[in-house]
C-alpha cells in the first residue's frame, strides 16, 4: 500500500503483529538465510528473490507496529546495515566473466539492494535520520547512497566506451546498472527534498543540523551529478553514431537500387 502522500511503497500490519515481525533476530535470520542461500553452489533464483523481497516488505514496515518513532528507526536501521554489508561483497564480484547465469543473478541482487536503500529512506524520513545517533545514520546514509550510485555508474560508462569501441555502429543492450541509478535518484530526490532543507539560506529560519544536511547532501551530489551527466553524454553519442551509420545503409541502398 502507499502513504499519504501518495508515493512511497509502505506496509503498516496492525499492533498484534509487534511480536512476530519486530524482532532484531528476525533481521539477522534474513540476512543469514540469504548469505546461505547465495553461498550455495546451485544457485536457486526463485529462493534469492523471495529471501531479498522479504527484507524489502521489512523495509517498509511503519505504523502501530511499531510504539515510537525511534523504534521504528532502530529497526530499519539493522536492515540498513544488513543491507551495506551485502552492497560492499556483491555477488557480481564474485562471478567469472563467462558465468552469464550468475550474472543475471548477481545483477538483480544489487537493484534489489537499491529498492532497499531507497524504501529506507523514504519510510525513516529525513527528520528521523538527522536525530538518530547525532546524525550519524543519516551521514551513513549518503556515504552509502553516494558510493553505488557512483559504482553503478562507473559500471555503466565502462561498458558504453567499450561499446563505442568495438560496435560504434549499433544501438547498445540495455544497461542494468541505470535500472539501479534510477532507484537510487529516487532516494536522492527524497532527501534533497525534505522540507527541513527548505528554510536552509533563509535567515534565522533554519536549524544549524539542516544546513549540515543540505551541506552534506551537496557536497556528496556533486560528484555523482558529474558522472550522470557523462554518461547520458556518452549515450548520446552511441545512439548519434547508430544512426548515423543507420542513414549511410539506406543511401547506399538507394543508391544500389538506382544503379540497377
Amino acid at each position: 500500500m502507499e502513504d499519504d502522500t501518495g508515493n512511497r511503497p509502505v506496509l503498516t500490519p496492525q499492533a498484534s503483529w509487534r511480536p512476530i515481525l519486530v524482532r532484531p533476530d528476525l533481521i539477522h535470520s534474513a540476512f543469514n538465510t540469504y548469505a546461505f542461500f547465495r553461498n550455495v553452489a546451485a544457485k536457486n533464483e526463485t529462493l534469492l528473490h523471495l529471501a531479498r523481497q522479504f527484507l524489502i516488505q521489512l523495509a517498509s514496515l511503519q505504523g502501530p507496529i511499531f510504539e515510537r518513532k525511534a523504534e521504528q528507526v532502530q529497526f530499519l536501521g539493522e536492515i540498513f546495515r544488513g543491507v551495506v554489508t551485502v552492497v560492499h561483497n556483491p555477488f557480481l564480484d564474485l562471478l567469472a566473466q563467462s558465468d552469464i547465469t550468475g550474472y543475471e543473478l548477481a545483477t538483480r541482487e544489487l537493484i534489489d539492494c537499491c529498492q532497499l536503500i531507497f524504501r529506507l529512506v523514504n519510510n525513516i524520513g529525513l527528520d528521523a535520520l538527522l536525530q538518530a545517533n547525532a546524525g550519524q545514520l543519516f551521514s551513513s546514509f549518503v556515504e552509502e547512497l553516494a558510493s553505488l550510485t557512483t559504482k553503478l555508474l562507473h559500471s555503466a560508462l565502462e561498458r558504453i566506451q567499450r561499446h563505442l569501441r568495438e560496435n560504434s555502429s549499433e544501438m547498445i543492450d540495455e544497461l542494468w546498472e541505470l535500472e539501479g541509478v534510477d532507484i537510487l535518484l529516487d532516494a536522492w530526490v527524497a532527501l534533497i527534498n525534505g522540507p527541513q532543507l527548505l528554510d536552509v539560506g533563509i535567515s534565522g529560519s533554519s536549524k544549524p543540523e539542516a544546513e549540515q544536511a543540505l551541506a552534506l547532501l551537496s557536497k556528496a551530489s556533486a560528484p555523482v551529478v558529474e558522472l550522470y551527466l557523462q554518461v547520458q553524454l556518452e549515450l548520446c553519442a552511441v545512439e548519434a553514431l547508430a544512426e548515423q551509420d543507420e542513414e549511410e545503409d539506406v543511401e547506399d541502398n538507394a543508391a544500389s537500387s538506382a544503379r540497377e
